[in-house]
């Protein structure tokens, strides 16, 4: 029994596979990462302080 299957040089196989798929515009922009965060909106100066005092509370306490 014969295996019919070639194997590709690792470096090689890649560019060989992107020479015969021409991708889309669509297909192009989905691979495309952007890692523009937003930043966070500013929390209220009492929430911070209620938030502040349930943390410390929690600290100290050791059964939550």
């Amino acid at each position: 029994m014969q295996s019919s299957q070639q194997t590709l040089a690792p470096g090689n196989a890649q560019a060989q596979a992107a020479e015969k798929v021409a991708m889309s515009a669509t297909a192009r922009r989905a691979w495309n990462i952007s890692f523009d965060v937003p930043e966070p909106q500013a929390m209220p100066s009492e929430r911070m302080q209620a938030r502040a005092e349930v943390v410390r509370n929690a600290l100290n306490c050791a059964v939550y």
